[in-house]
């Protein structure tokens, strides 16, 4: 009777989905509803255990992490990623992490993992897996971590160091990252094809260009916490990027009886600096209830400057030149109030999370430009109950999030966001999960605004400030079969549909074209996903990430509904042998349905050989070893403009690199549970 006073409590409330990865929760909720050798089942999450072998051939934890299903260190990033290409968040005791942090702790510290594919509400804005690692606690001391790569494409480093000392832990780092300007030049062919002015329209080019730039990051944290007390932490984040891009096309233009050859030349460069401070403090009221608070600022500074322009080949005048000049100041607060209340396997979550953006645009280019504000915000109260009955266990999220833009064409537009998961285990090895969710989406800054850039002569790119937030509703039947240290498998069936999904149209404006954010009527995919990761003998490894999806996309009320079937593959194949890994990544991905676009994708290839001595490694990797990264793109039938690409990224083919990393570690602090992990990554910058 409790748990349905409960459950019609939190129907009465505007609470949206929030879930807790505090280590203390997780050992006392959702105990494994299977659990069979190293991994337990549970209805959101599968948590893994190690044997004293896999900690004892691990450098370091993130070594240690690497080795559960689903999971491998992608070599072209040195980060930790899912085999099916998902975006993976890492939290170590429930603090927000990042791969470098992972390798800060030496793997006898580490207890358990927990591998979410369905992460808690108040993550799943930042991506699609969470993993959680438990550590015990750790001894007082310093540690540390360096990375560096030099290849033929790429150059990049990072350093880390970090210092324990009673209650208080320090933590340093840096990075940079250097994209070579090579003599190689990445290579597209394209077609235009329309009714521009009321004359037949076709521009082929064939385009060369070259992207290059650096980056750099530092970030400085102080945390001070007691155990079943509090913690505070305070962190600062600098990063700074500059980047630069040139193309040069060789065009061949008709347009009614005029008939020229062009020669055209692109340059835009951007410069970004954004810091970032946050302040967190959660303190434990009572042996049940624990209250945090979190407020993270981020402001970016973007300078954008680009060059456009066609001329005659033959030297006769025609043609065009646009300059634009482009400054967005761009600052924004995130701030979250969390309250939790747990009692054996039960716990309730409710929360409020509100979001706060300010962007100003300085735009000047041959329209003239002008100023431009706009301010949005990001409102959501949630709440969560969840719960088991032995082999049977439930999360339920109900909830209210407002989006609202103020000023000239404003709007404030509430949607309710539910989650359900129903979970259940049998015969050892086997678990089934029924998932029914909703979310929203809110678009991109540039997205609203009326800011154009020139593409071409007679083709412009617009944001548009009518365009609303879209809605998703998703349904999922999961099936997972597991024999431990052999064999993991999952297989899905599952149909999402998104209500006014937000796409790219050409839009007919008489003497010109304008490639323009909208709103469409519905945007669905049903299918099938199936992960299999096979251990046949002790020193190899094989896994395999495979999706049918049948996509459909709809603009309008009275255009056709476009469909297409999309079929990725994503595969890994390790060996291993005494101190030596040799690795293969390669992807099979084709053209998915993305609003008016078939759009393809870029592959992923690589082969890695890396040689290991106690905590040095040094390793050789070859990207696109036996292929061309290559992929075609194009418009499909209810598109008004015909645009198709051929794009091969030639600067990838065949791009040898060497990479060294080392780390120590003479004992480690604590670390806290810090359960609240916000981000702002929207900078405001136009994308050519």
């Amino acid at each position: 009777m409790k748990r349905i006073l409960i459950i019609m409590m939190l129907f009465s409330l505007t609470f949206s989905m929030g879930a807790q990865t505090d280590s203390l929760i997780t050992e006392m909720l959702n105990a494994a509803v299977i659990s069979d050798g190293n991994i337990s089942y549970k209805i959101d999450r599968t948590t893994h255990f190690f044997t004293k072998e896999q900690v004892a051939q691990a450098r370091e934890a993130r070594d240690l992490v690497s080795g559960i299903p689903g999971l491998f260190i992608d070599q072209q990033s040195n980060s930790i990623k899912t085999t099916g290409a998902k975006n993976v968040l890492v939290l170590i005791n429930g603090v927000k992490a990042s791969d470098y942090e992972l390798q800060l702790i030496s793997p006898d510290k580490v207890k358990k993992v927990d591998y979410y594919d369905v992460p808690p509400v108040r993550y799943m804005e930042d991506a699609d897996v969470m993993i959680n690692v438990h550590t015990s606690r750790l001894d007082t001391g310093w540690s540390g971590n360096f990375y560096g790569r030099g290849g033929q494409m790429y150059t990049n480093a990072r350093g880390s160091v970090s210092y324990v000392s009673g209650n208080n832990k320090f933590t340093m780092d840096i990075g940079t990252h250097f994209n070579h300007k090579r003599k190689i030049w990445d290579t597209e062919e394209g077609i235009y094809s329309c009714i521009l002015d009321g004359q037949n329209y076709q521009y082929d080019y064939i385009q060369k260009s070259q992207d290059w730039g650096s980056q750099y990051s530092g970030g400085l944290s102080w945390l001070n916490a007691k155990d079943n007390d509090y913690t505070l932490q305070i962190s600062m984040n600098l990063q700074g990027d500059k980047s630069r891009m040139e193309r040069n096309r060789d065009i061949d233009l008709k347009w009614g009886n005029i008939v020229q050859k062009r020669s055209g030349l692109t340059q835009d460069m951007v410069k970004t600096l954004m810091p970032v401070a946050e302040v967190y403090f959660s303190k434990i009221i009572s042996p049940s209830s624990t209250l945090t608070f979190d407020v993270l600022g981020t402001t970016y500074r973007n300078s954008q400057n680009a060059v456009s322009s066609e001329t005659l080949s033959d030297g006769s005048e025609g043609g065009y030149k646009d300059i634009m000049d482009l400054n967005t100041r761009k600052s924004s607060v995130i701030g979250e109030l969390n309250y939790l209340w747990t009692k054996g396997t039960h716990k309730l979550d409710f929360g409020y999370k509100g979001s706060y953006n300010w962007l100003q645009n300085n735009l000047v280019n041959s329209d003239g430009g002008g100023t431009s504000d706009i301010n949005t915000s990001t409102h959501r109260v949630y709440g969560e109950y969840s719960s088991r009955i032995n082999s049977f266990s439930y999360r339920f999220s109900l909830g209210a999030t407002g989006n609202i833009k103020s000023g000239d064409n404003g709007f404030s537009d509430i949607a309710f966001t539910p989650t359900l998961l129903l979970g259940y285990g049998f015969r050892q090895k086997h678990y089934m999960r029924l998932k029914l969710d909703s979310e929203t989406m809110m678009p991109g800054i540039q997205q609203m605004s009326d800011n154009r850039i020139m593409i071409m002569e007679g083709f412009y790119k617009t944001g548009n400030v009518n365009v609303r937030n879209s809605t998703r509703y998703g349904s999922q039947f999961m099936y997972a079969f597991n024999i431990p240290g052999k064999l993991a498998m999952t297989a899905d069936l599952h149909f999402n549909y998104t209500k006014g999904q937000l796409y790219n149209a050409f839009v007919d404006g008489g003497d010109h074209w304008m490639l323009q954010t909208m709103n469409g009527q519905y945007g669905s995919a049903l299918g099938t996903n199936i992960t299999l990761s096979y251990v046949p003998w002790k020193f190899l490894e094989i896994s395999l990430d495979g999706t049918a999806d049948y996509q459909t996309f709809k603009a309008n009320a009275e255009s056709d509904a476009v469909h297409h079937w999309f079929f990725p593959v994503y595969g890994n194949i390790a060996a291993y042998w005494k101190g030596f890994t040799l690795s293969y990544r390669h992807t099979l991905v084709g053209q998915s349905l993305s609003g008016i676009y078939l759009e393809g994708y870029e592959k992923i290839s690589y082969i890695n050989l890396s040689w290991r001595k106690n905590r040095l490694t040094i390793g050789l990797q070859c990207l696109f070893p036996f292929i061309d990264d290559a992929f075609e793109s194009e418009t499909t039938s209810v598109s008004s403009v015909l645009h198709k690409t051929s794009t091969n990224l030639r600067t990838k083919n065949h791009e040898f690199g060497v990479s060294l990393s080392w780390n120590f570690v003479k004992g480690k602090g604590k670390y806290s549970n810090k359960s609240i992990n916000n981000s702002d990554s929207d900078t405001g910058v136009f994308k050519f």
